[in-house]
């Protein structure tokens, strides 16, 4: 989730009560605020290869946080379980869908290239975190804004129904994250990208904007919970599947939903 205005967060966040957050673009004092008005436990991150400083990802909680990460927590769902969930917000320059729009680049080829150059080298390290939690047994969930999109989109049937440049793209990172053994939850609902496109950049409409899915949720495989709902959530007139009254971000939310299963 973006934030922008705290009193405009504030509003999102009680009308979708998510229990866990995972912010981009927040200031430590925003954060704290936000959870001391929701008393949510918080973490907000120094810069790391995954974030663009000191004042830009952050996480909330509803439940304790039970251990801190470079990039994420693990925090006590109940007396068994435990889940780790990552915040990131990858690099936007270069922006390969503005660079195809431009004519900079014309190639598949040429959009993997930049993107392994640019963003592949700042979720490595997030990688290998989930690859240790998972070895642990701790389930994984991963949000945020990679300011790439996935390969799960620019493939063979959305390039034949005239989206995404007619281009076929095995981005890295979400080729990366899915070989991980993460699973891409909004695309694991909404198999035919040509259809359901869900992109989340962005609800402001202009003539020349490249809309796309740069705002993921991804989670481990796990028989402790299964996934029953992600909706991109917006304004009234964003067409979005969670409506907010004067929600004003620049890229819509996205909520997901899972219920745990019996142990």
């Amino acid at each position: 989730l973006y934030s922008v205005d705290n009193a405009v967060t504030l509003k999102v966040l009680r009308e979708t009560a998510p229990d866990v957050i995972g912010f981009q673009e927040i200031s430590v004092e925003k954060l704290s605020d936000l959870a001391a008005k929701l008393k949510y436990y918080h973490h907000h991150f120094p810069k790391t290869s995954a974030n663009l400083s000191n004042q830009d990802t952050g996480i909330l909680s509803r439940f304790p946080i039970v251990r801190l990460l470079t990039d994420g927590i693990v925090v006590q769902v109940n007396k068994e379980f435990q889940v780790a969930v990552f915040t990131v917000h990858l690099s936007p320059y270069p922006y390969e869908p503005y660079d195809f729009r431009d004519g900079v680049i014309t190639t598949a080829e040429q959009a993997i290239t930049s993107a392994t150059q640019t963003r592949l080298p700042e979720i490595e390290p997030v990688v290998e975190q989930i690859e240790n939690l998972m070895a642990e047994g701790i389930p994984v969930f991963v949000t945020g804004d990679f300011n790439e999109p996935s390969h799960l989109d620019w493939n063979a049937t959305t390039a034949a129904s005239n989206l995404h440049f007619n281009k076929v793209v095995s981005w890295p990172v979400s080729n990366t994250l899915i070989n991980t053994g993460l699973i891409d939850a909004y695309r694991s609902e909404f198999s035919n990208a040509a259809n359901f496109p869900g992109n989340t950049w962005t609800p402001i409409r202009t003539p020349t904007e490249v809309y796309d899915r740069i705002d993921i949720i991804y989670h481990s495989d796990s028989d402790a919970y299964t996934l029953d709902d992600i909706r991109l959530v917006g304004g009234p007139l964003d067409g979005s599947g969670i409506s907010v009254e004067g929600y004003a971000s620049d890229h819509f939310g996205v909520l997901a939903t899972y219920t745990l299963n019996p142990i």
